[in-house]
């Protein structure tokens, strides 16, 4: 196993061993109503990370890009002339450009957080519970700075690096958060410990940047990246409304502890894409590197044979998830439950899906591409309307079975399609790759 490969996974089973030590935790020591609260902080500071307008992705393509010899970012497209050393000024510009956006981004995630929350959480009355909240969004933001140096550093290289400091700053921050909850019962300070673990797992990655210091503000990169960024961006924010806006509206509509059974069951789905994306995740800066240089046959190697793993870790976790899933939870009796049924059956499903389609939209935006926008926020537009109503016909279920009948119209299968494009692949050379990989 590489050392790319060996700290990827050690980064993700920390993040994911944290995710879940704090999940078991909060089920087992809060009652339901402090955990439809907690659970909803949860969505609610993964959907307005979503702020950050595709910046994190544009900072891990364009430092790649960079690192690879590229002399100049282009608004669309790689530009053909290459060197065969990295492009230090140009990296060195790009952090300082993006550092000072990041600062504005985290300010805005943090109040629009905040803001948002008032409007939506009624059971949130108490000037407790709403410091509670401001401290939950400052660290959210503090983690949104923190993206910006992890995704520079795996572009210039450094992926196993990035990777060490990741897992050594989640470890800090899950498992001080996860002491704090466990022995105050308290989301006051269970929320407080997690914005200094936060602000740790920053300062970590600040002290490591320090030979890509002595850059300067540039205009012209901005207007280089940004066409690209912003498009991933709303895109970004459209997938935060259609994994996160459920939560609230359920909530809203139906209760707290309604609403924080469904984003509890939304975010075991999203532990499982993690698990599942590893493989991915430990070569996305080396598939950004071949689309760069145009080895389009080494990239698509690469991607299928990943791919075709993350298929098969998912759909593994999935069947012991809606087999075993409940029953673990009554084991250590958990006050929060799982959805049931076909709720949960097609959560798991419909997350097997994105998770498939966000992959191939990747590739795309490789090459400096990203024709996605649009389509995501009708997607999510049209969810939105419809939810209130689904909710009231056919309850959580009613909600999944429109998840699934909005993304079915477009957003499963034409991003497939866009990024066979950018391969040169038919649909049967497709088909032919995954059966190929499936068989190695």
């Amino acid at each position: 196993m590489s050392p790319e490969l060996l700290w990827t996974s050690l980064s993700l089973a920390t993040r994911t061993a944290g995710q879940f030590l704090l999940t078991v935790a909060a089920v087992t020591c809060w009652m339901p109503e402090t955990n439809g609260l907690w659970f909803n902080f949860l969505s609610l500071g993964g959907m307005v990370q979503l702020l950050d307008m595709g910046l994190s992705a544009a900072v891990l393509r364009c430092a790649s890009h960079l690192h690879t010899g590229v002399q100049e970012l282009r608004a669309h497209g790689v530009s053909g002339a290459l060197n065969e050393e990295p492009n230090l000024a140009g990296l060195k510009a790009l952090l300082a450009t993006t550092r000072i956006i990041y600062v504005g981004l985290s300010t805005a995630v943090m109040v629009s957080g905040v803001l948002l929350a008032q409007t939506v959480f009624r059971s949130m009355t108490d000037e407790i519970s709403r410091l509670a909240l401001v401290l939950f969004m400052t660290g959210s933001a503090l983690q949104l700075m923190s993206s910006q140096r992890y995704n520079f550093m795996q572009g210039v290289g450094k992926l196993a690096q990035a990777q060490k400091l990741q897992a050594l700053g989640l470890a800090i921050m899950y498992g001080a958060t996860a002491i704090a909850l466990i022995v105050s019962k308290s989301l006051l300070w269970t929320c407080a410990t997690f914005a200094v673990g936060a602000l740790i797992q920053l300062v970590i990655y600040e002290i490591q940047l320090g030979g890509y210091a002595g850059g300067r503000h540039d205009g012209a990169l901005l207007g280089a990246f940004w066409p690209n960024t912003w498009r991933t961006g709303l895109s970004r924010l459209a997938a935060a409304a259609i994994y996160q806006l459920p939560t609230l509206i359920i909530s809203a509509t139906a209760g707290v502890v309604i609403g924080g059974s469904y984003g509890f069951t939304v975010q075991i789905c999203l532990f499982i894409c993690a698990i599942a994306q590893l493989p991915l995740t430990a070569v996305f800066p080396k598939l950004n590197e071949l689309a760069a240089r145009g080895s389009l046959s080494e990239l698509k190697r690469l991607f299928f044979k990943k791919t075709v793993q993350m298929m098969g870790i998912f759909i593994l976790l999935g069947i012991l998830l809606v087999l075993w899933g409940q029953g673990c939870l009554t084991l250590i009796h958990a006050k929060a439950k799982l959805q049931a049924g076909a709720a949960l059956i097609g959560l798991i499903a419909f997350f097997f899906a994105e998770n498939n389609r966000s992959n191939h939209m990747y590739i795309v935006g490789a090459f400096n591409r990203y024709p996605f926008w649009k389509y995501d926020l009708i997607s999510a537009a049209a969810i939105l309307i419809g939810c209130g109503e689904a909710l009231h016909l056919g309850g959580t279920a009613g909600v999944v079975l429109w998840l699934w009948a909005v993304q079915l119209c477009w957003n499963f299968w034409w991003p497939i399609k866009r990024s066979l494009a950018e391969l040169k692949m038919t649909w049967g050379e497709y088909w032919g790759a995954l059966g190929g990989s499936f068989s190695e």
